[in-house]
């Protein structure tokens, strides 16, 4: 357990990455346009199905793995899944008060 506390600390993990980028062709994760099509992608899921906070950052490590971007750390990509939804939430809310539903159903989905 050491180890690691030293590997998370070390320039090493700085070196390791720079090895991954260029023997493996992969990318940053904040590298645009790759980062805004990321958040454009889950902006589209998360608008279009019901999935879960759990599910879209599965589908998302997956979407980054398959476009050879290395991937941020955990706490990173599940509030970047967090904002996404909120900010769709959000979306909904505005357009279901502009369409004229305010009913109870329209309370209920009210970001807090």
């Amino acid at each position: 357990m050491a180890s690691l506390a030293l590997y998370r600390t070390s320039e090493t993990r700085w070196e390791h990455t720079a090895l991954i980028r260029q023997q493996y062709g992969y990318r940053d994760f904040n590298s645009q346009p790759e980062h805004w099509r990321l958040v454009r992608w889950l902006y589209q899921r998360a608008t279009l199905s019901a999935e879960s906070p759990s599910l879209l950052f599965d589908l998302a490590t997956a979407r980054l793995v398959q476009r050879r971007i290395l991937l941020p750390g955990v706490s990173v990509l599940a509030r970047l899944v967090a904002s996404v939804r909120e900010r769709a939430a959000n979306r909904l809310f505005q357009v279901l008060c502009q369409l004229g539903v305010k009913t109870r159903y329209a309370q209920k989905l009210s970001p807090a």
